[in-house]
């Protein structure tokens, strides 16, 4: 059953033309791959349409087409979805009739062409495995014997005058200059102790100490939604969405993690987002096929 896709009001553009088809597909829990395979339309054409990248697609009737046929998979209203395209590309209204084919493509069945050609490519693969296995067992390579010999270890002897004769250098942060009596020196060669300016401050220790505090340890985003948009939200590198589904105008949710989120949202033109509490406004067109953040960032 077809439904209507547009309810916002106001003229339409690429990128929310793309969010309907998305957001329709991710509902149905389809991938551009399969809608490939039983569509017929490549998957970098039904990429460009979702993106509102139009210029990437043919002109004229065959867009069209596209558009038609990639809407009556997703169950939408095809003759709606053919009435925005044009608005989203500035076109005027070209009513679309589905031209006629001779005999549809199916793809049901374990004997499919792509199916055939996996087979074929696993057998040929299996063989040459089991050939290039075979030619290392029966042929094993010999590693050559090298004797090392044994070199007994000779102590080092460090004589008292050797030990004397190394000089020592003073610490470079010693603050003035130390010097030492001599033999024949009198009662006024006396050492000069250090002055007190090498030791740190106790208010620049407070100081670091509160800006060490201040760097925050983990991730939290924030997402609201003003229209309805579907949102995934992955976290730390882990492939299990932390999040999947659509929100609502007015929604809103919160994602944590230690180090990265990863968003990936239909319609970014209606979702805004928070991190760590500051404002970053409306989410990037980026988000269409996935934007990361990244602690510290």
């Amino acid at each position: 059953m077809t439904q209507g896709p547009w309810q916002h009001g106001g003229p339409i553009q690429p990128t929310t033309f793309g969010a309907i088809l998305r957001d329709a597909r991710l509902g149905l829990g389809r991938s551009l791959n399969d809608a490939e395979r039983q569509t017929r339309i490549l998957a970098r054409h039904l990429a460009a349409l979702e993106s509102g990248d139009f210029h990437l697609l043919p002109s004229g009737i065959y867009a069209r087409g596209f558009v038609y046929n990639y809407a009556n998979w997703l169950q939408l209203n095809p003759q709606e979805m053919v009435r925005l395209f044009n608005e989203a590309r500035g076109e005027a209204e070209v009513a679309y009739r589905p031209q006629p084919v001779g005999r549809g493509v199916s793809t049901a069945g374990p004997f499919s062409p792509n199916f055939v050609v996996v087979i074929f490519a696993t057998l040929i693969l299996s063989v040459v495995a089991a050939w290039g296995y075979s030619l290392i067992v029966q042929s094993p390579p010999k590693k050559p014997i090298i004797d090392v010999p044994t070199v007994a270890a000779t102590p080092t002897t460090i004589t008292q005058a050797a030990a004397l004769s190394t000089p020592t250098s003073a610490p470079a942060t010693l603050a003035g200059t130390i010097r030492i009596p001599s033999p024949t020196a009198g009662p006024t060669d006396t050492a000069i102790a250090p002055s007190s300016a090498a030791a740190p401050s106790s208010a620049a220790s407070t100081t670091s100490a509160a800006t060490a505090t201040a760097v925050p340890t983990s991730l939290k985003v924030t997402i609201k939604a003003s229209g309805k948009s579907w949102v995934e939200a992955y976290v730390d590198g882990d492939t299990t969405a932390k999040f999947k589904g659509f929100i609502n105008p007015g929604d809103t949710q919160d994602i944590e993690a230690k180090q990265t989120i990863t968003l990936i949202v239909g319609a970014p033109d209606y979702v805004t987002y928070t991190v760590n509490g500051a404002d970053k406004g409306t989410v990037p067109k980026e988000a269409l096929k996935g934007v990361t953040i990244r602690l510290g960032a």
